[in-house]
């Protein structure tokens, strides 16, 4: 076994001794775990006594619960209090009281929400008046059940209707469908509800898809608007021909219908009659209608690149009409200046959409992303000074994937990106603030539970600190508790949050937890996919039952156990770390052999399965081979580099975004929709493999960074460029053997970057 330097080790157990709240944070000051876990302000029977209270309430014994918790710390009877108020099943159901108690005294508790829907419910078995006054004053209505019991308050307390009306008006328009609540309060509120509330809820429930309540819904609205209604919905499940729809369309049509339209016209292969109707869309709804406007011309778009036609691609992203800054308008100005420069060969047009990407945000992420793709633009335009203004911009963020690319594109050495890297240091809290920190009710939980064997339910306590944070150095303090109490998962879950808001933890971020496998790729590479697959969680299971920390398939773990000739359950997959991180490692290597090394490939086939990959490369073309056409900050081309946008390989499939499931793979599924995650890189082969098969007739027009932007997944995009940007931070920590393509000039050099392999030669 191996492992790479700057790990945290094996978590720890709790504690065997207390220590006060300032050795506490001078431990969180200096970032050693220690003997952290611990309640200092507890004794050994009140931490007994904890235990068996949190062990009763995991397992819904909430009367035993209480009871025993009496005897524990107090901070233990509040978090079983909380957890009994969030429990679905919890009996007897807590009064509303409760929930009012608790709400008001502890506002900075995690979990509002969860809160807010479990009091609803105990408010329709409630007959308190008062309580359910108390808590609607300052907690919307979620359901239409809650609205009615708040309605029925009100009026018994003799509120008016001016009052009373507005309640059950919103609630209607904006809750969840339920077929036996809506037709009761339909019934007892037609008098109040109008036409347009009406309308309201049907394009709310026709939008999220929800097809048998927004059929309910239609046959409530007024005659002269039910038959664009039932078009809708006709449309949406695929029962209408949108051609003879299009022809007799008003100049300013429902948005709800334009969109159904545009989306069957897609559907139907008429993708020419599709964008010319989003050319009559005006600006974009806001809230959820817009990201699904956004998500249905982003695949228009990427179809219409596909099938090589960047005019129509470029206009249908461009037009994208969302006003307000965030992800999807962050894609949409990526996805339109992407094919402004690679495809149009229009640069000017490109730096303008460019320019754009990272308004309002302040995450390292766009940031670079914007400013690496200035540069392109720029170096495109022949302005060499404007390109390498850019570019050391994006360099700045050297923990970035287009940070990384950036420093490529300023023809920096392996160790001078590697000194970028070290050079970014997070903030250091002060000794006041971590001694705040520790003092803190939170933090204290956090601590409890660690101490008393339940840290994983800690994740909402350490992610809701990092949320109060006023301070970037304050944001540190919980992702270092969440590592001294022997969670790392959880340090990088707040890591990944105080990215957000500009703030890069590289020791907290990027911990090295578990040994590796001494049969592997290299180190750098399994840290990278394990960080991106489970955030480090030995315990972690998604949604499509991935398991552990390299979140394998039972299918898949079973095969290459048999493979390798080991013996295996499925439960291992969660207990035993090295047992999944064998397994996933070698089923990596089995990615790698499959796809030639090509590491690009090799992690989109890990994330999205080897076959889509496969469909991939018969899509766009394979790049493997390829040079990237990243102009440097001189703009004259490398030699052996055509200029100009790379082509669209001639003969092109519709893409995988349609096809069927991929063959084994260790990890979920992606759906098929495209999303808007940012984009991927390549990365090189790993270090330790010697000899490498030949890329098997790669296209030398593919460009391999026009390659992973055109990937239908935006799930399989990000998770690519996450892996590199992992990749390269974890190398510049201890990178280990050299990889093939980086020369022995001293005993340790620096790894060559990821993205080396794919430079022409010379640069």
């Amino acid at each position: 076994m191996r492992r790479i330097a700057g790990g945290h080790g094996p978590r720890p157990g709790p504690a065997r001794r207390a220590a006060p709240a300032a050795l506490l944070s001078l431990l969180l000051l200096s970032g050693l775990p220690g003997p952290a876990a611990a309640q200092p302000w507890a004794s050994e029977s009140e931490r007994l006594a904890g235990r068996q209270a949190l062990a009763a309430a995991a397992a819904g014994r909430w009367i035993e619960a209480d009871s025993v918790a009496l005897a524990a710390d107090p901070l233990v009877r509040k978090l079983v209090t909380w957890q009994r108020l969030l429990a679905r099943a919890a009996t007897p159901v807590p009064p509303l009281a409760q929930f009012n108690a608790f709400a008001a005294a502890n506002p900075d508790w995690p979990l509002a929400d969860a809160l807010a829907l479990r009091a609803e419910a105990a408010a329709m078995a409630d007959p308190d008046d008062s309580a359910v006054l108390h808590w609607y004053a300052t907690h919307a209505p979620r359901t239409l059940d809650g609205a009615q019991r708040y309605a029925d308050a009100l009026r018994r307390a003799g509120r008016d209707e001016s009052v009373v009306a507005p309640v059950l008006r919103a609630a209607w328009t904006d809750a969840a469908a339920d077929a036996a609540s809506e037709a009761n309060f339909a019934a007892r509120n037609a008098a109040l509800l109008t036409p347009e509330d009406e309308w309201q809820r049907f394009d709310r429930l026709a939008f999220g898809r929800d097809a048998a309540a927004a059929t309910r819904q239609a046959a409530r609205l007024d005659p002269a608007r039910r038959p664009v209604a039932e078009l809708r919905l006709a449309l949406a499940a695929g029962r209408a021909d949108p051609a003879p729809v299009v022809a007799r369309l008003p100049a300013s049509p429902d948005p709800g219908l334009l969109y159904e339209l545009a989306r069957a016209l897609r559907r139907a292969e008429q993708d020419q009659a599709a964008a010319a109707l989003w050319h009559r869309a005006g600006p974009a709804p806001a809230g959820e209608r817009g990201r699904l406007f956004w998500a249905e011309r982003q695949v228009l778009a990427r179809k219409l690149l596909r099938k090589g036609e960047p005019g129509l691609a470029c206009a249908v992203a461009a037009g994208h009409g969302i006003a307000e800054p965030g992800a999807d308008r962050q894609e949409a100005e990526f996805l339109a200046g992407f094919i402004a420069l690679r495809r149009l060969n229009d640069p000017a047009r490109a730096l303008r959409h460019f320019a754009a990407i990272a308004e309002g945000s302040q995450s390292a992420i766009t940031r670079a992303r914007a400013a690496y793709w200035r540069g392109r633009a720029a170096a495109a335009m022949l302005d060499s000074e404007g390109a390498r203004a850019a570019w050391s911009e994006a360099a700045g963020y050297p923990l970035t994937y287009y940070g990384q690319l950036a420093s490529l594109a300023l023809r920096e050495t392996p160790a001078q990106l590697a000194a970028r890297i070290r050079a970014v240091v997070a903030p250091e809290p002060t000794a006041a603030q971590a001694e705040r920190f520790e003092e803190g009710e939170l933090a204290r939980a956090v601590r409890t539970l660690a101490d008393l064997g339940a840290a994983a339910r800690a994740r909402p306590f350490l992610l809701r600190l990092e949320a109060l944070a006023a301070t970037p150095a304050e944001k540190r303090l919980p992702a270092r508790l969440a590592l001294a109490t022997g969670r790392p998962d959880h340090a990088v879950w707040v890591s990944r949050r105080a990215a957000i808001a500009g703030l890069v933890l590289p020791e907290e971020g990027w911990p090295a937890p578990f040994p590796l496998p001494v049969a592997s790729p290299e180190p750098a590479l399994i840290l990278g996919i394990t960080r991106q697959e489970s955030n480090f969680d030995p315990e972690a299971v998604s949604s499509s039952n991935a398991r552990g920390l390299m979140q394998l398939l039972p299918t898949t773990a079973q095969e290459v156990a048999r493979q390798l000739g080991l013996p295996h359950r499925t439960a291992m997959l969660t207990a035993d770390p090295a047992h999944n991180m064998r397994l996933g490692a070698a089923y990596l290597d089995q990615m790698l052999a499959r796809f030639a090394g090509a590491l690009p490939l090799a992690v989109a086939a890990y994330n999205a399965g080897p076959r889509r990959v496969d469909e991939w490369l018969l899509t766009y073309g394979d790049p493997r081979g390829s040079g990237l056409m990243v102009a440097s900050a001189d703009p004259v081309p490398s030699p052996g580099v055509p200029p100009g946008p790379a082509a669209v390989p001639a003969g092109a499939a519709s893409g995988a975004a349609s096809g069927a499931a991929s063959g084994t793979t260790p990890g979920a599924t992606p759906g098929a929709t495209p999303g808007t995650a940012p984009v991927a890189s390549p990365m090189a082969a790993p270090a330790g493999t010697d000899a490498m098969p030949a890329p098997p007739a790669a296209d030398v027009t593919v460009d391999m960074i026009d390659w992973i932007e055109q990937i239908p997944f935006g799930e399989t995009r990000n998770y690519v460029q996450r892996v590199v940007e992992n990749v390269v931070v974890y190398r510049t920590r201890d990178p280990g053997p050299a990889a093939p393509d980086s020369p022995q000039t001293s005993p340790t050099p620096p790894p060559a970057h990821p993205l080396a392999r794919y430079l022409p030669a010379g640069r």
